[in-house]
């Protein structure tokens, strides 16, 4: 519980730091943590990738050892997968973290609020301003985070990684497939404290819509249930190279 609780600080601590790729700020790469000391969760955000504008065809390889592979996930966890990608699709991507539109979902989706300055809530906010909801049922303890700057995270416990990450994104394909703009930017493995856990980066565009959001989800890689985080924040804009190749003068 006590791993947990640190986990959850740093991830949070992180997010706030560098919005869409900040989750990964706690759980160093597995190769970077073998040729440096451990950085904390504020240097490392300074190094997190930022997300490309292009769609990459194939997946990235990890930049760590390939874990064994692990079975799938049973009927029942890929449910619960799916419930916790859809909170973050439904309640952070298509209202783009807006609060007032984050909040309408939460509400109607039988999500309920905490009081800011209680324990957990006032650990996933970090001291910035904001509400958390948490689903009161369903067996595994789901959390929505929305803050004022349009930062907007799911934070799960007690879900399969595996089954969060194919449902995460079978929800963005079908978003694509809609005429929305997903363009793939970082995917690897990454190891903290013996701990596998998979990094997934995303460019999001709503149809007609100008502004980016980056998606930044962190899974465990294990079947087994574990913590879960999916975060959206805005991404900046792309760089486009001049006509003549040069950069700008």
């Amino acid at each position: 519980m006590q791993m947990d609780r640190n986990w959850r600080q740093a991830a949070a601590r992180a997010a706030r730091a560098l919005g869409c790729a900040a989750l990964l700020g706690s759980v160093p790469a597995h190769a970077q943590a073998q040729a440096q000391p451990e950085p904390q969760p504020e240097t490392a955000a300074e190094t997190a990738p930022v997300l490309p504008a292009r769609i990459e065809s194939t997946p990235l390889e990890p930049t760590g050892p390939a874990p064994a592979a692990a079975a799938a996930p049973g009927a029942a966890l890929v449910a619960q997968g799916r419930a916790v990608a859809r909170a973050f699709v439904d309640g952070c991507v298509l209202t783009e973290g807006d609060l007032t539109g984050a909040t309408d979902w939460a509400l109607s989706a039988g999500f309920e609020p905490r009081d800011a300055q209680a324990p957990e809530a006032s650990t996933l906010l970090d001291g910035h301003t904001g509400s958390v909801f948490a689903q009161p049922e369903g067996g595994i303890k789901l959390y929505l985070v929305v803050l004022t700057d349009g930062g907007c995270t799911v934070w799960a416990e007690g879900v399969s990684g595996p089954a969060v990450h194919q449902e995460f994104q079978r929800a963005m394909a079908e978003l694509g497939a809609k005429g929305a703009r997903v363009s793939k930017g970082t995917e690897r493995n990454i190891d903290r404290g013996g701990a596998w856990r998979r990094q997934l980066q995303l460019r999001y565009r709503r149809v007609g819509g100008s502004q980016d959001w980056g998606l930044n989800v962190v899974t465990t890689l294990d079947a087994p249930p574990g913590v879960q985080a999916l975060h959206l924040a805005r991404a900046p804009a792309a760089t486009l190279p001049d006509p003549d190749g040069l950069p700008a003068r």
